[in-house]
């Protein structure tokens, strides 16, 4: 197999670089200058630095006291009297708390006739997920669709009821029932 001359150049080109590369002379890494920095001496403190004193604060009455600690150990314990100060403050704005007030369950009207009460749910697209008791049906929330629902009759009889259900209006919405 003869190689022609143009192959052959390239070749003995090829071979003759490889060789001046391994000719070459390989250079050691010079070694790196290395500068030590003394730091100056710092200057001797004259005055001793004093550590922060800790605070204490307190609720006296109506709002909050803030002292240092030896304030608050200088000063003397008495039975504090609050009862000026505060009871009108308390008395005026503390509302009586109420226990939340219990909505009554919306009836479900299905289109097989039968009626289901449901007393908190959440309505997203077309599926309604009503809350379920665990311990009698075996699971925490039941997957109602609402094509299932009978809705006209639905919203007539919650409405004779006087409880509000309502459906979403628009496909991004959702409804929420606590």
């Amino acid at each position: 197999m003869a190689l022609s001359a143009e192959l052959r150049g390239a070749v003995s080109g090829w071979t003759s670089a490889m060789a001046e590369w391994n000719t070459r002379p390989v250079y050691e890494a010079a070694a790196p200058e290395v500068v030590v920095v003394q730091p100056s001496a710092a200057p001797a403190q004259t005055a001793a630095s004093v550590p922060p004193e800790p605070v204490v604060i307190e609720w006296q009455g109506d709002h909050f006291v803030r002292m240092t600690l030896t304030e608050a150990s200088s000063r003397q314990r008495g039975p504090a009297d609050y009862s000026e100060k505060s009871a009108p403050h308390l008395s005026a704005h503390k509302p009586v708390a109420q226990p939340p007030q219990e909505l009554p369950p919306a009836v479900l009207v299905f289109r097989d006739g039968h009626k289901e009460e449901v007393s908190s749910y959440t309505i997203m697209g077309q599926t309604m997920f009503a809350k379920s008791d665990y311990w009698t049906s075996g699971e925490w929330s039941k997957k109602i669709h609402i094509a299932d629902l009978d809705v006209p009759s639905t919203l007539k009889l919650n409405q004779e009821r006087g409880v509000r259900f309502r459906l979403p209006t628009s496909p991004n919405e959702v409804v929420i029932r606590p």
